[in-house]
This record gives C-alpha cells, structure tokens and sequence, in this order.
C-alpha cells in the first residue's frame, strides 16, 4: 500500500509511486514500469481497473497544463451520496456537558433510536425495493425473462461513469412495478457510458437515467467516474494489442512502395510518424522506438510532410497512444532516401502543436 501524499488531492502521484516534485521522465519512466504489470494483456498480474486507474493518472501528470492544474486543486468531494461510505456511519459527537450516570444512559438510549428511526426512513426513500428486506438481486447473473414485458431501455444524460471490464457481464436492471422487484433487463458492454444520478448504499447500486425519466440500477463496484472521452481512452488502452516492433510500419496507402527513410528518435518515450503527401493524404504510419535510429523501407513515394505522435501504450485498436499522448506538426518536406530526426521536446523550432484528432483524422 503506498502511502498518501501531501498535494495529492486524488492520489495520481501515489499510483505511479512518484513524489509530487517528480519530472516528466520520472512519470513516464514510473508509468511504464506499473504497466508492464498491471495491463490487461500481461497473463498473471493484469488487473484491467487498475491499469486504466494508473492510464488516467498518467494522463494528467504527463501534461504540464494538467498537472499544474491538479496541484492546485482541493481534494474533491464524493460524486454521489454515499460513494465512498464503505462502513458505519460515524457516530454523532456527544454534547460537552455534565450527566449523571441515569441521564447518560437515558439520553444515549434516545440517540439510538433516533438514528434508527432515520437510518430506516434513508433506506425506504432510497432504495428501489418497496420493501426494504426484499433480497437484493443476484449481481453479475446473466439476465432471465421477466414475469411480465418491460420497456425498451435507452441510456441517456451527460456521461458521469462509465462500466469497468472484467468478469461477467454487467446488468442493468430495473423495477419492476407490480413486483416491486429489480429485475434484470440488459447487458452493458465495457466502457459504455451512463449519467449517475444517485447511490443506493444499502444495495451497492448507482442508479442511471434512462429516456423517459426512468431509472435503471447498475452494480456500483462495476462503473468508474468518467465522461466519454475517459471512456474512449480506457477501450484504446484495454484494446491496445501487443506493442509495435521498431521500424514496424503500422499502416500504408496502397500496398507498398520502394521509398527509404531513416527516422532518428532521440526521446524518452515511443513516437509514431504520419508521412502525408503534399496534399495531406496520409501516406504510412511508422512506429519509431525512443532513443534509435531506424531505417524504414516499403514506404509510398514521397516527398512528404510529417506528424508526429509521442505518448505511452500504442493502441492499434484506435489507432494512437492511449496515454500521455501529444502530436506535433513538423514544418518542410522530406524526401524519399533521407533522414528526419524528431523533436526531443513538445513544439520543437521545427514542430508546431496540433489537436490529437487532427494527427488522426487528418
């Protein structure tokens, strides 16, 4: 267990086991050791919740903007009511005055069943069941028909979490309203994405919206916070695949050509060069492992313009970095037989910063 840290508001430095003055190169370096554990498709030690935990770790601290912005930020609160209560509510503090020994016990006596009594009202107002010993649902379990037709289910609302991969499928289930039971309804795939709108502590649901005002349950264990776009990066990460060799050209126009390139990688971390044509159609993909210099063979024939991709975990199912990734334009042309050496650092003389979607798309 590594221990909290001071300015670690959600405990991204403890995850990568790295002090809060830490450099880029130590996080990266930190990064990739975990993740030679912890990925998905390491057999023994993969555990996929805690690689996307430390992915979406290492994406804040890896970009200075980011990371300036989550050390000074505050500890946040719990998304939901309840999320992170895994025990007993604390106790009410005691009124600092003198009681005798009867008054104590009488007034001890009094808080007891206060607290029951609101403890039993939170549940009946909180719980999906009409009844609050009605047995919870077997989570996990695949879904059976139900006594009696339900409606379509549709997610909808602004993504708050997403479903986490792992065992089994996930549920969604809904009320039944003659039983007054939930009953299953559908499967969620990983990383689908739903609104949570409350926690269910006494059943370990969150309870999502549905169209029409409607709401359906989910196990809570099974869903991280997150809007679409950690979503997205979780599935790139998940579905990365096995890693690239060095010089291996991920991708070409057309099948093949006989152009030559030498591409010289000085950095700390992988990149991956998009050639494009002088019209800015992508010409090949190539993979470029850090701190080599490798010649490239097969490629369409030039000249070419370049973009430039570095990051950690090449994600072949998405086609970029699944963490950590920045994506540069480099300026001039290069030419079939020649050499181009990448920047070292983020907008190099000879690079200008460009949206990750435009070394994608574009």
């Amino acid at each position: 267990m590594i221990p909290e840290m001071n300015g670690d508001p959600k405990g991204y430095y403890a995850r990568l086991a790295v002090p809060p003055n830490a450099t880029t190169q130590q996080i990266a370096a930190a990064f990739r050791r975990r993740a030679r554990i912890v990925h998905p498709d390491v057999p023994g030690t993969g555990d996929a919740a805690a690689f996307v935990a430390l992915k979406a770790a290492y994406d804040v601290l890896a970009d200075p903007l980011r990371r300036a912005e989550y050390d000074r930020s505050d500890p946040p609160p719990s998304p939901l009511p309840g999320w992170a209560a895994t025990g007993p509510t604390p106790p009410m503090a005691p009124r600092r005055q003198q009681f005798g020994y009867l008054g104590f016990v009488v007034s001890l006596a009094l808080l007891g069943l206060t607290s029951v009594l609101a403890v039993l009202a939170f549940i009946r107002l909180a719980s999906p069941f009409s009844d609050p010993a009605s047995p919870a649902p077997t989570l996990g379990a695949a879904p059976q028909v139900a006594s009696r037709p339900l409606p379509p289910v549709r997610l909808v609302g602004t993504p708050t979490h997403y479903v986490l991969p792992g065992p089994g499928p996930v549920i969604l289930w809904l009320r039944d309203g003659t039983s007054q039971r939930l009953v299953p309804a559908a499967r969620l795939s990983a990383f689908t994405t739903v609104h949570a709108v409350a926690f269910v502590p006494d059943r370990g649901l969150i309870a999502v919206a549905l169209e029409g005002g409607g709401l359906g349950f989910v196990d809570a264990a099974r869903l991280t916070p997150g809007d679409a776009v950690a979503a997205r990066q979780a599935f790139c990460a998940d579905q990365s695949g096995p890693p690239p060799a060095n010089a291996e050209v991920l991708a070409r126009r057309g099948l093949g050509g006989q152009s030559k390139l030498v591409i010289r990688n000085g950095g700390e971390q992988p990149a991956v060069v998009k050639l494009r044509d002088p019209d800015g159609h992508a010409q090949a993909m190539v993979f470029v492992a850090p701190g080599v210099s490798t010649h490239v063979i097969g490629l369409p024939g030039g000249p070419w313009h370049a973009d430039v991709a570095v990051g950690e975990l090449w994600s072949r199912a998405c086609a970029l970095f699944a963490a950590g990734m920045r994506a540069e334009r480099l300026t001039g042309t290069i030419q079939p037989g020649g050499e181009l050496t990448l920047p070292t650092g983020p907008s190099g003389a000879a690079a200008e910063d460009i949206p990750d979607e435009a070394f994608l798309h574009n």
